[in-house]
Order: structure tokens, then C-alpha cells, then sequence
């Protein structure tokens, strides 16, 4: 690992991470993550995010349309305006035609 990366753990990712579980979060080792990813470059939990997806949005998103949707979030570009977008559509700040 190189030394940017390691202290990156130690001063971002390890305090982030205990903050988190302390504030009630789940920690998921990387090995548990990976596959719920769907491999190293995903970026969702894609099953978990689907299943809320749909309950959260009943009517609307359904088993037949959810992988749309989750392609869609998938190819948000990653950076500062890609997480502007997410939080957008977190805050319910952006709407879909129905």
C-alpha cells in the first residue's frame, strides 16, 4: 500500500468509518462489500438498493423498472457535480415522469 494510501486510512477512512458505527451505522468488512457490490468497481449494495428502491417508492418503482433506475444512479459521473446529483435525488429535490 503506498504511503498516500495508508495515511488516507489512518486519518480519513478509520475515523469516518468509527464515527459512523458509533452514530448507528452497520460496518460491512470489504470482503462482505465486494460481492454485494457486485464486484470491485461497483459502487452500490445492488440487490439492497433495489429492494428499498421499491418499498420506498411503492407504485412507482417496480421489479420490472428498478434495474433502470439503478443503471441510471450507476452512471452518475463521480465527481463533485455526479454527488450534487445523488444528493439531489437523496433530498427528493429531483422527480421522474410517471
Amino acid at each position: 500500500m503506498s504511503k498516500k494510501l495508508s495515511n488516507e486510512l489512518l486519518t480519513v477512512q478509520k475515523p469516518l468509518i468509527k464515527y459512523a458505527v458509533e452514530a448507528g451505522w452497520k460496518y460491512i468488512p470489504s470482503a462482505d462489500a465486494v460481492p454485494l457490490r457486485q464486484g470491485e468497481s461497483g459502487i452500490f449494495f445492488c440487490r439492497i438498493l433495489s429492494d428499498k428502491l421499491i418499498e420506498l417508492n411503492h407504485g412507482l418503482v417496480t421489479s420490472e423498472n428498478v434495474n433502470e433506475i439503478v443503471e441510471r444512479l450507476e452512471s452518475v459521473s463521480n465527481t463533485i457535480e455526479g454527488n450534487a446529483e445523488i444528493l439531489g435525488w437523496l433530498r427528493g429535490e429531483k422527480s421522474i415522469y410517471d
